[in-house]
């Protein structure tokens, strides 16, 4: 397996592991999100007891992230106000600046935020380790991977693995086993990621922990990726809001 690499997923993954669950996603061909905002809140209050029984600051960062959520939903659909919700406040600002707002995606959570920047700092680490003629293209694509993610948010995409392949295909003629199973175990994931694919990102980050990489992570989350006692198991999953 490429481990540079296979690197720049393990962040990506552990960013979308640990931003908050979103019950609104926006790809290409526009919004995915529940069709009403009884549906919305319903689906938000699936995911409230595992934070707020947390307390403290992330409680708090969590409740503002879905009121954020909440808000922008109501600007794109003003008219799906209902009786179990507030109606949307009038801000007297002109469409055109509603819609900026609708637009503006909720908040990351800090965690993820963090993450972000510790891997770009960890890419930057690793990419001194290859040719020179290949460090500059190593941390582009490791920016680039990082906005298709939607700063982490989405996990791994479809595009994104594809634009891995071929890096791969264009620097060695090919993908190895190991790489198309992380890359399809985490693709099929998103930004949920299975007992399955957690495992086998705990294996790719043992083996470029192994060959004195950076793996661009907090102590934290290093010490819980490497250690074969924390596995996960399905009931430390965070919630599911499908």
């Amino acid at each position: 397996m490429n481990l540079t690499l296979a690197l720049i997923l393990i962040p990506l993954a552990v960013a979308a592991w640990a931003a908050f669950p979103s019950c609104v996603s926006k790809g290409q061909d526009g919004y995915e999100e529940p069709a009403t905002l009884r549906a919305l809140l319903d689906c938000q209050g699936k995911a409230q007891e595992y934070y707020r029984s947390r307390g403290g600051a992330k409680r708090d960062r969590f409740d503002d992230f879905q009121k954020s959520e909440v808000r922008q939903y109501l600007a794109r659909h003003p008219d799906r106000a209902d009786a179990g919700a507030a109606p949307a406040e009038d801000s007297g600002k002109p469409h055109a600046d509603r819609q900026a707002q609708a637009d503006e995606p909720a908040k990351a959570s800090p965690d993820a935020a963090e993450q972000k920047e510790r891997a770009l700092k960890a890419a930057k680490a690793n990419a001194s380790r290859l040719e020179e003629g290949r460090q500059a293209g190593y941390e582009g694509l490791n920016k680039k991977l990082w906005e298709m993610s939607d700063d982490g948010r989405a996990g791994v995409t479809p595009a994104m693995a594809e634009e891995i392949v071929k890096r791969l295909q264009d620097q060695q003629g090919g993908v190895s086993v190991e790489m198309r199973s992380l890359l399809d175990a985490l693709q099929k994931d998103g930004g949920k990621l299975s007992d399955g694919s957690m495992l086998k990102l705990k294996g790719a980050a043992r083996d470029a922990k192994a060959g004195g990489l950076d793996l661009g992570v907090g102590a934290d989350v290093e010490k819980w990726l490497l250690d074969p006692e924390t596995d996960p198991k399905a009931t430390e999953a965070q919630p599911s809001l499908d």
